[in-house]
């Protein structure tokens, strides 16, 4: 967990981040601390082992979030939830099994799983609500086609999806553009809370 250092108010917003394939690496936390720090929210980044998300339980996401509120209080309106590349089969699990938890939904190079965020339940569930979705456009781990497909889906099913693609980024575009990702998410979440 990382939690913003000039406390201003609280509750605040969080933002629940699921890591890739190979483990929870710091640099996550260092990169989105810049985030916290701007916009005064709480980083919950729980680890769960070389990122097989799709195996997970709710139980797994709520308990990192109700360690961190024993340190700090967060505001349950404004959870939100992000995963980096299988990350995102988290975020699809979650996004299908616990929608009333979180405000929104960040698929970063995303791995999804077709058979949730297709769905008909899926989609009627964030009908309406909005999803952010980053990918990088020469990405050979989830190729951008991939990406497309399910942005479709999604937009045919009535969810508020917010796209952008990366020209000549790969799979590690968290990295190579962390800044403007950064960017990316802050003005989303700006627009969110107007």
């Amino acid at each position: 967990m990382y939690a913003p250092q000039n406390l201003t108010k609280e509750p605040l917003p969080a933002l629940v981040f699921l890591h890739g394939s190979a483990g929870n690496f710091k640099a996550y936390t260092w990169i989105l601390s810049k985030l916290a720090e701007e916009k005064g929210l709480v980083i919950i980044a729980p680890s769960y082992g070389f990122g097989s998300w799709d195996q997970a339980s709710t139980q797994t996401v709520m308990s990192a979030i109700d360690d961190a509120q024993k340190i700090i209080e967060i505001d349950d309106d404004q959870i939100y939830l992000a995963g980096l590349s299988n990350g995102g089969l988290g975020v699809s699990q979650f996004g299908m099994e616990m929608p009333e938890k979180f405000r929104s939904l960040i698929f970063i190079s995303p791995v999804m799983s077709n058979s949730l965020v297709d769905s008909r339940i899926f989609q009627d569930q964030w009908k309406g609500r909005p999803v952010l979705i980053i990918s990088g456009e020469e990405d050979e781990r989830v190729p951008i086609e991939y990406v497309y497909k399910r942005v479709s889906n999604l937009e045919n099913g009535g969810v508020q999806i917010t796209s952008k693609y990366y020209p000549r980024e790969d799979h590690f575009l968290f990295f190579s553009q962390r800044d403007e990702i950064l960017k990316e998410i802050s003005n989303w979440l700006q627009m969110l809370n107007q």
